[in-house]
């Protein structure tokens, strides 16, 4: 898997996200930024949580992490539950999307891709797996509205043929609480 990188270090949000890194302690690997953090750098959306993922540098056996409470009144901190990987690589191949194979290191790089990068580029919305599920279906349209993404034939098609069930899927109802999807209009953009 070919990998791009793109230096941010001098991005103001950047700036505002490093001191983020001193809440995750790492014995044998590197923490990264993931998810919303990225996909705000490379669209300029709204970041809503700090996300993290731990790459092993070495023997995976040996790499652990622990991770501070976020600070009173901070944004929230994780760790995604399936670190640490042995590669980014690796990672990458556990993502839904190819925008989403991004995630940035505390040096102020984004890690992408080839495929993800040209996706950013191009805005558009591509499954790296050849089927869809709901939740899939439901990112995808929080994605396709908040990033001005285009979808795929296959995800649009998906979302036509199961919107009403899409609707029903508890992800779609918990980005509408949040209010990261207008349920009135979410679905226009898949529509002939």
């Amino acid at each position: 898997m070919e990998l791009v990188k793109i230096y941010v270090g001098n991005d103001p949000l950047f700036k505002k996200l490093v001191g983020r890194f001193q809440h995750v302690h790492v014995t044998g690997g590197r923490a990264y930024l993931i998810g919303g953090v990225c996909r705000a750098l490379m669209a300029g959306a709204p970041i809503h949580d700090f996300d993290f993922t731990v790459i092993a540098e070495g023997d995976i056996e040996r790499c652990y992490y622990t991770l501070d409470r976020s600070p009173k009144g901070d944004d929230r901190i994780e760790v995604e539950h399936d670190a640490p990987h042995a590669s980014l690589g690796d990672y990458f191949r556990t993502r839904d999307f190819r925008v989403n194979q991004v995630a940035l290191d505390s040096q102020g790089y984004l890690w992408l891709t080839q495929r993800g990068a040209e996706d950013w580029r191009k805005r558009r919305l591509v499954s790296v797996s050849s089927r869809i599920s709901l939740r899939e279906g439901a990112r995808a349209v929080r994605f396709a509205n908040e990033l001005q993404l285009t979808c795929s034939p296959s995800i649009s098609n998906f979302i036509q043929k199961y919107e009403e069930e899409i609707r029903r899927e508890s992800v779609f109802r918990r980005y509408v609480r949040q209010g990261l999807v207008n349920p009135e209009t979410a679905f226009e953009p898949f529509r002939a």
